[in-house]
């Protein structure tokens, strides 16, 4: 194997190509420590490197960690740790059909939970392409290349930290970037066509990818009217898509349910949702299963003293309403028990209350946006409480976004996270009020009756906490009130 020297190391095979850099395998010719070492391909006026030395002292855990830089017969030089068994150039190389969307996003998540980290703390990589994406042992994924930015930053203005400007930006183009690439993944027409650009994905809507997927990739590759800041709110959007695709695969090919996770309609699903439970197992489900599935013996004596309980009972029940087991005499609480006996009135779905349910989708979406919008811009420096209020927000905006555009499951999903997420205060009380939209439109009436009285009692438990409140502030939950009530109407 041919090798040569480049300051203290040495270099063998070649890899690949990034830009305006080879890469090679290198070993440190006296450490004996193995390497991977970018070389430029072009030679430039030598430039101080010091500032670019802060890289080496960077430790994530999810981008290849810099060893060394320094320049040799006019090019630079590079070193970070070796590369595991392949970059996602060489998966690509290897494809040879579109993959399924479940499996697409299977590969593109671990690629955004790597820049993730990276984001999160103030970072990003801003020229990511597919050949600096590197597979590590097990399912790890690496990104490599962060270094360039703040090269060519420095270069441009002496300094090493991007500004907020070009750090937001270099940010959304590593997210569009992995919204190509999982663009490119499921088209037959562009597997071959390495980083894709991003204008070319915005002009086509490729029937082979679901709706709502091809949705996530064009808010990704939009570098213009930017829809992620960050990493993070992609993986939101394609976990929960994801999920829907999951539940589909479940019903096309009938698997059997998970153990201790059964299903008893809708009207359990709702319930557990205004408790505050994470999953339906969580719910009264379980119980009613249980209770179901135990087996009681009854004896002679057992069998006599359930009907001497039910004699009993009906008996009081009878003198509640007439007096006495054989009188005819009226009580007069009779009319109030009738009425708390009374099943909840029934849904009269009907085009002008859909108007009202769209209509009022809409208040909803506003302020679900001023709140994710607020707390966007200050996201690198807020407290877990304001963290969960983001992601409350956001699971809200996109579930109310969901239903306004017809896509119902999806919407289900990312509501019933944003009512996990609420911390049920005033504020934060919307989730029910939009589920209770959800169920109308489903023509679920238990369902719809069960979500809009529950946000009634949020938003009258959360006044009473709230006290006074700004007069714009009170307005929009006015306002709020106004259509609950429009949609209550709606029953009879």
């Amino acid at each position: 194997m041919e090798t040569f020297n480049a300051g203290s190391y040495t270099l063998s095979l070649k890899k690949g190509s990034w830009g305006d850099f080879d890469y090679f395998d290198g070993v440190h010719t006296s450490l004996g420590m193995k390497v991977l070492v970018f070389v430029a391909k072009t030679e430039s006026e030598p430039e101080s490197l010091e500032p670019l030395k802060k890289l080496r002292k960077l430790g994530f855990e999810s981008v290849m960690k810099v060893f060394d830089l320094f320049y040799y017969d006019g090019r630079l030089h590079v070193v970070t740790e070796p590369e595991g068994p392949g970059t996602l150039f060489d998966y690509f190389y290897t494809l040879n059909r579109p993959l399924e969307p479940l499996r697409a996003i299977e590969v593109v998540l671990p690629i955004l939970e790597a820049l993730e980290e990276l984001h999160n703390l103030g970072y990003a990589v801003g020229y990511l392409d597919e050949s600096v994406i590197f597979f590590m042992q097990g399912k790890r994924v690496k990104i490599g290349g962060n270094w360039l930015i703040h090269l060519k930053n420095f270069s441009k203005n002496g300094e090493f930290e991007l500004d907020n400007t070009a750090r937001n930006e270099a940010k959304t183009r590593d997210v569009a970037r992995c919204g190509a690439i999982l663009f490119r993944l499921m088209n037959q027409d562009t597997l071959l066509q390495t980083n894709l650009s991003f204008a070319s994905i915005l002009q086509v809507r490729p029937a082979i990818i679901p709706v709502n997927l091809m949705d996530v990739i064009q808010k990704a590759v939009d570098i213009e009217n930017a829809g992620y800041h960050d990493a993070s709110g992609m993986i939101h959007d394609l976990k929960v898509i994801s999920e829907v695709l999951e539940e589909d695969q479940g019903k096309k090919f009938g698997g059997p349910a998970p153990t201790g996770r059964v299903e008893q309609g809708p009207r359990v699903k709702v319930t557990a949702i205004l408790k505050g439970s994470e999953t339906i197992a969580d719910s009264t489900a379980d119980n009613l299963i249980k209770e179901k599935s135990r087996k009681p013996s009854l004896s002679i004596m057992n069998i006599f003293l359930i009907l001497l309980i039910v004699t009993v009972t009906a008996g009081g029940i009878l003198y509640i309403f007439k007096g006495s087991l054989f009188g005819t005499k009226t009580n007069p609480e009779a009319a109030r028990i009738s009425a708390e006996l009374t099943a909840p009135p029934k849904l009269q779905l009907n085009d002008s209350l859909k108007t009202t349910v769209y209509e009022t989708i809409e208040v909803v979406l506003q302020a679900a946006a001023t709140g994710r919008d607020t707390l966007l811009v200050r996201q690198n420096s807020l407290e877990t409480a304001a963290l969960n209020s983001l992601a409350y927000y956001i699971a809200l905006y996109n579930g109310a976004l969901d239903l306004k555009n017809g896509n119902l499951d999806s919407a289900f999903v990312r509501l019933n996270r944003a009512a996990e997420h609420s911390n049920k205060s005033l504020f934060e009380a919307d989730a029910p009020l939009v589920l209770g939209c959800y169920s109308i439109l489903k023509n679920e009436s238990d369902n719809a009756w069960q979500y809009l009285t529950h946000y009634s009692e949020l938003l009258d438990k959360g006044k009473a906490k709230a006290g006074t409140l700004s007069k714009p502030s009170a307005e929009k939950i006015t306002l709020k009130e106004s259509y609950l009530k429009k949609l209550m109407a709606g029953f009879k």
